[in-house]
């Protein structure tokens, strides 16, 4: 059961929507949820019924054109609190490799894998994750921490109210990386203690940079096919979801709140995603030759789309982003995490070659950006790998005021004298044996 601070009214909704929409599903199975939802409305974000904010009224798809693979670095931090011969809430590095593999293959429609699918309204997103393998201090790193707390490692997903004091952040200070350069996934032992929650995120618009941003699942839903007493879900389709929150998508039902009919209240706001009321829990038809799964009727309209990943079927039987959600993931993208996918961020978090595998036909946009202070140039280049570099600084008219070879230049400051110079623009050259890479730098107002 959830626990959210409202009137006793909306508590007998909750008890009552809990018990309903769980017994449409067959068998004894936990259903774990996702707390989306409340902790939007912790921060204060209110949902007007009618209105599917955050996009206006009226929403339409966007023309999005552009055919750009965004890759999001991507840094995973485990926080334990217990492993012994018996049990563990730690997962081992191949869990968290095998989680990034199904975020890929899901945001994908990868062929021949569970995230593929031959719907035509089904897509590939056009998103990948890249486990980050440069750090925020520029050391090499695999992407994943370990971090073992006895007392934090069962996140508080609670407001404290009084002080104003996110109790979450015991657990992410732990841990976190710049999240304006990394998507953080905190796996963590248990969320409040609970075990009917499976992980939450928050929407772009409402939380990108700050230092609560990213998502938390819990370990038990984490990594494909670790955690067979996690069986349905156990095939990695959690993180896939809290993803979709990531880049602002709703559960198809809407943004979670309690008593609101997604028939009536606006639901996703996403055009090509049939209109359902409220939370269901499908799972595989019994004895069912095509591995079909229940789909109920519902709003009148339409057949629910169980297989969208943003609802909460069984793991086995999510395989869709439609293209209207990929529309707004992707915007989301470029106007809340554009930092994340921006070419400096993919080379300096090491997500380089990965992006280039997927976007061959993007030239690798090298730059060197120079200054000159104090009788000083001053290079900030951006190679990927060491350089033996030749530098030269040439005025207007071609004349040669530096010419030195620089070996293993890559991505620290180099500092060179250089001679007084009068007022005007210069010329910086540096040649590496790929490429030459140019800059103009002014000097104005110095003698």
């Amino acid at each position: 059961m959830l626990r959210i601070s409202i009137g006793p009214v909306f508590i007998f909704i909750i008890c009552f929507m809990a018990y309903t929409q769980k017994t449409n599903a067959q068998g004894n199975v936990n259903h774990p949820e996702c707390l989306f939802g409340k902790m939007m409305q912790e921060r204060g974000f209110t949902h007007i019924p009618g209105n599917p904010s955050p996009s206006p009224p009226g929403w339409l798809p966007s023309q999005d054109d552009d055919s750009t693979y965004y890759v999001i670095p991507t840094v995973v931090h485990v926080i334990y609190d217990s492993i012994n011969n018996f049990t563990t809430t730690d997962v081992s590095d191949d869990a968290v490799k095998s989680e990034i593999k199904v975020l890929n293959e899901d945001y994908g429609k990868q062929y021949n894998t569970p995230g593929y699918n031959d719907y035509p309204f089904g897509v590939d997103t056009r998103i990948r994750y890249c486990l980050a393998t440069i750090d925020p201090n520029g050391n090499p790193t695999t992407g994943i921490d370990h971090i073992y707390s006895k007392d934090f490692a069962s996140i508080n997903s609670n407001i404290d109210t009084v002080s104003g004091y996110y109790l979450e952040m015991n657990t992410k200070n732990l841990s976190r990386w710049d999240q304006k350069r990394y998507l953080n996934v905190w796996v963590v032992a248990a969320v409040d203690g609970q075990s009917n929650v499976a992980g939450y995120s928050y929407l772009a618009n409402e939380s990108a940079g700050q230092e609560f941003d990213g998502i938390v699942v819990v370990y038990l839903y984490f990594g494909d096919h670790q955690h067979y007493q996690s069986y349905p879900y156990n095939m990695g389709r959690t993180s896939t979801h809290e993803c979709g929150h990531y880049f602002n998508l709703y559960h198809p039902w809407g943004p979670d709140y309690t008593g609101q009919n997604g028939c009536t209240d606006g639901g996703d706001s996403i055009y090509d995603t049939p209109p359902c009321a409220h939370p269901y829990y499908s799972q595989p038809v019994a004895y069912s030759h095509d591995d079909s799964c229940q789909t109920p009727f519902e709003c009148n309209t339409d057949y629910r789309l169980v297989e969208d990943y943003m609802d909460y079927s069984f793991d086995t039987c999510m395989d869709v982003f439609t293209r209207g959600q990929t529309e707004r993931m992707r915007s989301a993208i470029r106007t809340y995490r554009s930092n994340l996918v921006n070419y400096t961020n993919i080379v300096t978090t090491g997500c380089r070659n990965y992006y280039l595998s997927l976007n061959p036909a993007n030239q690798d946009q090298l730059t060197v950006n120079g200054s000159i202070t104090a009788n000083t140039l001053n290079i900030y280049p951006l190679f990927i790998n060491p350089e033996n570099a030749q530098i030269t600084l040439t005025d207007m008219r071609g004349r040669i005021i530096v010419n030195i070879a620089y070996p293993s230049m890559q991505n620290a400051t180099v500092s060179l004298p250089v001679p007084q110079l009068s007022n005007g623009m210069y010329i910086i050259t540096v040649t590496t044996n790929s490429a030459k890479y140019t800059d103009k730098v002014v000097v104005t107002g110095r003698y």
